[in-house]
């Protein structure tokens, strides 16, 4: 599986590397070792690649992993830990590991699952009562983010910062995540 996750991560990078030139280099030579050990393995996949993108990130151009989300930076990632521990209640504390990050609080977080065997993907609204599942696996997460860059659901606008078209979105979602009722919500 970590082998199955690096692939779809690099190529998720590569793809809005070639949108955004230097996008890239701007997350920086991941080092999954300075992460603590009750971190799930496809986190420290990740971070064994990149180290992500710093909250207070000087060219904005770079901040959007997905539109209007950083991938959160390794640096401040036991920081977001408390953050998204303080929105959820005490059923969902530390059940729950954060991903992405937009500047609201809202988070893409990762549940394990099947015994810690994958992760899940939840997006948790600050101002929500429950995580709300989106996809079943980080691989989906990664396929379906893949394909609406290749569909052009996300696009770089007229300013040079990612957007998004929600409705090719929403499509591309209910076809690649079918069991999920999240894509299909009004």
């Amino acid at each position: 599986m970590d082998t199955r996750i690096k692939d779809l991560f690099n190529q998720f990078i590569d793809l809005s590397d070639s949108f955004r030139k230097e996008y890239k280099n701007s997350l920086g030579k991941g080092n999954s070792d300075d992460l603590p050990d009750d971190i799930p393995n496809d986190l420290k996949v990740i971070y064994s690649i990149v180290k992500g993108t710093e909250y207070e990130i000087e060219n904005q151009s770079f901040m959007d992993f997905l539109p209007g989300y950083l991938l959160i930076h390794i640096d401040e990632h036991l920081h977001f830990i408390k953050q998204l521990d303080a929105i959820l209640n005490d059923d969902n504390k530390g059940k729950y590991f954060p991903l992405l990050v937009n500047y609201s609080s809202d988070f893409y977080a990762l549940k394990t699952a099947d015994n810690g065997k994958k992760s899940e993907i939840y997006l948790v609204n600050h101002d929500d009562l429950e995580p709300i599942k989106i996809h079943d696996s980080l691989e989906s997460f990664l396929e379906t983010s893949i394909v609406c860059y290749k569909e052009e659901a996300y696009f770089i606008d007229e300013d040079g910062y990612l957007d998004i078209d929600f409705e090719k979105e929403e499509l591309i979602g209910q076809r690649l995540n079918p069991e999920n009722k999240y894509w299909f919500e009004e």
